[in-house]
């Protein structure tokens, strides 16, 4: 039966502990008085869509808020009389073991801005400030069990801002007894990453967090201090511990994700089989990692996959996968989009993934290495990483190709060919060609961070980090491909590019797809498609095979 109805719909419900009531968040839009004026609007909104008319100022409702869903069919804004909204984030709030309170983290005041942490009481709706420090992003709250209350506590993750826009997430505890907070994981250089489950004792914390290009999942001892890995990567996706169960989802490079139960003193126990009857007889190949030198002197990795039936006294040619992030770079993960072993095998090929300067997993230093110089480190890395595959005697020089996804990959396809790379071909994949343009970016604080300048403020240092400011020295043919809906980089990037080689006679191929992003599957697949055709077509080894 409905409870309820919401205009802007509802998400991520979940049950008070008494079991009397739900909660769930809804999107709104917090200028308007009541639900009749919601209903109004998202009807007015509707009727524009279908003339093709944008509002841009009001078409999306703009806050989040938590609604109080009675049983008996009674629903209550949690939100409307308060002066914050909460976080639009997975994992933004959580109930306290007792259903008295919510502890969430409250909505930015500006894009880009900290978040606060705050305490209300569902019975009065008093709103009580836990953490609220301009100089730390505070946020993913989750109350310990009743057996740990002691006055209640709450762990949560914050960055130190305040002393730059790049510091790792950290596991932080605010403690009810003292009313003060502290940050837990300070000496151990691994960046946590939401959400947190406390254990039922109260005594640890269970997290994720990435070490090199492996992500486990943690047991963090809160009185000591110290992180144990719990459960082994791969690449762990999700998890839940309840009644001393412990249900894990994990990929690798040999399979998709897989869903797996601890018991304790038992090994364990994959309770799922979806992808069983697709993947017996599919050969993937093998996979290694290898250790490089590169910039500043500092060692970074180099992930091989190798085609089905490699053969060492064969000459390959080599798919350069580019970083799809200034701080991702490869993982031991199954990627349902651009699948690096999926590639070796379509394209009878070695692909390369380096983990450059700036790559997360390796220590804060060497992911703040890049800050506010994009594209220097990491050009040494990959230059020294096509160097030594270029060495190889499985390795065809003449055969070498690259591609870059996302708006960093994409940057790093553009910026090689401005610095005549050795490759046959290259593709740029939803790339940035031009810094300057990015305020148009969905995204734009998070760019203007990362580059250390807005356009007025220091147009030579973002002409500088630009590709667009060095095209007269592209020669490499070009692939662009490019998400017409894609918020975050704008299309009169890969306009902007086209343009540019077509001006320099540097055949290139443009290809723009009606979609938010290029990873779903359909879209995935078409330019999977194009890549190898567009490799192909370039290739020198062609007309000798």
């Amino acid at each position: 039966r409905a409870l309820a109805t919401v205009p802007t719909g509802v998400s991520a419900p979940r049950w008070l502990p008494d079991g009397r009531g739900l909660l769930a968040a809804t999107r709104t839009w917090p200028d308007l008085p009541d639900t009749e004026a919601q209903v109004r609007r998202l009807r007015r909104l509707q009727r524009l869509a279908r003339e093709g008319v944008h509002e841009a100022d009001s078409a999306e409702p703009c806050a989040v808020h938590l609604l109080l869903f009675d049983l008996e069919g009674g629903v209550r804004d949690l939100f409307a009389a308060l002066p914050c909204a909460l976080d639009d984030a997975p994992d933004a709030w959580d109930v306290s073991a007792d259903g008295r309170h919510v502890v969430f983290a409250c909505a930015p005041r500006q894009p880009g801005g900290a978040r606060a942490l705050a305490e209300l009481n569902l019975a009065s709706g008093a709103l009580r400030w836990l953490v609220r420090d301009a100089g730390w992003d505070c946020f993913a709250p989750r109350c310990a069990p009743a057996s740990a209350l002691d006055g209640g506590r709450v762990a949560f993750l914050a960055r130190h801002v305040g002393l730059k826009h790049n510091q790792p997430a950290q596991l932080a505890l605010w403690d009810g007894e003292t009313a003060a907070w502290s940050v837990l994981s300070a000496a151990w250089d691994h960046e946590v990453e939401a959400p947190l489950r406390w254990e039922e004792d109260g005594l640890a914390v269970l997290l994720r967090a990435r070490q090199r290009g492996v992500k486990h999942l943690w047991r963090f001892d809160v009185a000591d201090r110290r992180a144990e890995v719990l459960v082994r990567g791969g690449w762990l996706r999700a998890f839940d511990k309840t009644a001393g169960t412990l249900v894990t989802v994990a990929d690798a490079l040999e399979h998709p994700a897989r869903v797996h139960m601890h018991l304790p003193g038992q090994p364990p126990l994959r309770v799922e089989r979806f992808n069983d009857t697709l993947l017996p007889g599919v050969d993937l190949g093998v996979a290694e990692e290898v250790t490089l030198t590169g910039a500043l002197g500092e060692e970074f990795t180099l992930q091989l996959h190798y085609p089905p039936g490699f053969d060492a006294t064969r000459r390959y040619p080599v798919l350069q996968l580019l970083p799809d992030g200034p701080h991702g770079g490869a993982g031991e993960r199954w990627s349902t989009a651009f699948n690096p072993a999926l590639l070796a095998t379509l394209g009878g090929c070695v692909v390369a993934q380096a983990q450059v300067h700036g790559s997360a997993g390796h220590g804060y230093a060497f992911l703040d290495s890049i800050t506010h110089r994009w594209g220097e480190l990491e050009l040494q890395d990959l230059q020294a990483a096509t160097a030594w595959l270029q060495r190889q005697p499985w390795a065809d020089a003449r055969r070498l190709f690259a591609a870059g996804l996302g708006g960093f990959g994409g940057f790093l396809a553009a910026w090689l060919n401005a610095r005549r790379s050795p490759h046959a071909a290259l593709a740029c994949l939803g790339g940035v060609f031009d810094w300057d343009a990015m305020l148009a970016s969905r995204d734009w604080p998070r760019f203007v961070a990362a580059l250390g300048a807005l356009p007025w403020a220091n147009p030579e240092a973002l002409l500088i980090a630009s590709p667009q400011a060095s095209a007269e020295g592209m020669r490499t043919p070009m692939l662009i491909v490019h998400a017409a809906g894609d918020a975050r980089v704008p299309l009169q990037q890969a306009l902007a590019h086209h343009h540019a080689l077509q001006a320099l006679e540097v055949p290139s191929r443009l290809l723009v797809l009606d979609a938010p992003d290029l990873r779903r599957p359909r879209h995935a697949r078409r330019v999977l498609g194009e890549l190898l055709r567009w490799f192909r077509r370039h290739d020198p080894g062609t007309a000798a095979r």
